[in-house]
């Protein structure tokens, strides 16, 4: 109706997005636009690492977390808006294991619940879900061993959980690298120490509100 060329490519399995994305890359669109949540973001993101073919997103997922961070508005009208009336910005990414990420990258239980959180679930209560899914993740509360380095920085510990973020939150609305941006050309790194079950539920809060920055452990 706005007088621009459309070419919808629907998705039916993992990769497919990527896929999809390198190849329409190589045809020299105007704009390559993500119409889904994170994940299809993310899939997105890896078919046009290598090309310079803007990127535009409509939020049509669970979470939304990229999304929401970036101002881009939930209704798809008005993020299509976004991307056929404004001009592009250029962002950080970063790879990790040859896979590129805009938003932040877990490792711990917050990865693990996240990963095990049913495509059923998240149809039917969206982003509590995700919430569910850590609970459960509670009852098995294994701490893992790593050794963390970076500049002139380096931490041995035992962690229930990291994140590397190149923006600020992740697994719904939760602010765990708050002071995060997108065009600072850094990385911010939060890491959970391993501590007692009722505190580390005390400390998942804050990390909800971006308020445990600092704080012990």
């Amino acid at each position: 109706d706005r007088g621009h060329l459309v070419d919808v490519r629907v998705t039916f399995e993992r990769g497919d997005a990527a896929a999809l994305a390198r190849r329409a890359a190589a045809e020299g669109p105007d704009v390559i636009a993500a119409v889904g949540g994170d994940g299809t973001l993310n899939e997105v993101v890896n078919g046009l690492d290598g090309y310079d073919t803007p990127l535009g997103v409509v939020p049509l997922g669970t979470a939304n977390d990229f999304a929401r961070q970036a101002g881009i508005p939930p209704d798809a009208d008005h993020a299509m808006d976004v991307i056929l009336l404004r001009k592009p910005v250029r962002i950080d990414s970063a790879s990790l294991n040859g896979r590129r990420f805009l938003n932040v990258s877990t490792g711990g239980m917050g990865a693990e619940a996240t990963a095990e959180t049913p495509s059923q679930a998240k149809q039917t209560i969206g982003r509590l879900a995700y919430a569910v899914s850590g609970l459960r993740k509670l009852a098995d509360f294994e701490p893992n061993h790593a050794v963390f380095r970076g500049g002139g920085f380096v931490l041995e510990c035992e962690f229930l959980m990291f994140a590397v973020g190149s923006a600020r939150e992740t697994g719904g609305g939760t602010l765990i690298t708050p002071h995060a941006s997108t065009t600072d050309g850094l990385l911010d790194l939060c890491i959970v120490e391993h501590m007692p079950r009722r505190e580390f539920a005390r400390t998942v809060l804050r990390l909800r509100r971006g308020e445990h920055v600092g704080g012990e452990g």
